[in-house]
């Protein structure tokens, strides 16, 4: 049995096989979506990572649009919700979640938090990524 309630973007939601269904579909979208849209920009600008700005620029965007959207009276079925925001902009980019978690903390009038949200996000991923990169070099004794 799937535990419900859970918290999904401020709004409770029941989990239902359809809720994972959708999900994973949108899921599927983004990452494909993200593959594509990489893949095309590197080819055509190589040198910096142009695809990945613009997919997470774009997830961004979109996020911010729909939450504004659904706040203020845009009716859609939950599953359609799940789709787009958790699955396809989940897949597309996790930027997206980062960037609406660190809005909201600036919009509950905690724009140190905000602040200390950002930073923590883009230090520790780049701690971690440097981290991770190490480590696979000592183990494969690069």
């Amino acid at each position: 049995m799937i535990p419900t309630p859970i918290l999904e973007g401020g709004i409770t939601v029941s989990v239902s096989l359809n809720h994972l269904l959708a999900i994973a579909f949108g899921g599927a979208a983004g990452a494909i979506s993200r593959y594509l849209m990489v893949g095309t920009l590197k080819h055509y600008l190589p040198g910096f990572p142009w695809g990945t700005l613009c997919v997470n620029l774009l997830g961004c965007f979109v996020a911010g649009y729909l939450l504004e959207a659904f706040s203020h009276g845009l009716k859609e079925p939950p599953e359609l919700r799940l789709l787009v925001m958790v699955g396809f902009l989940g897949s597309l980019t996790t930027f997206s979640a980062f960037s609406i978690e660190t809005l909201e903390l600036w919009l509950q009038h905690s724009p140190l938090r905000a602040l200390f949200n950002l930073a923590l996000n883009l230090v520790g991923s780049m701690g971690a990524v440097s981290l991770g990169y190490v480590l696979a070099r000592i183990f494969y004794k690069v």
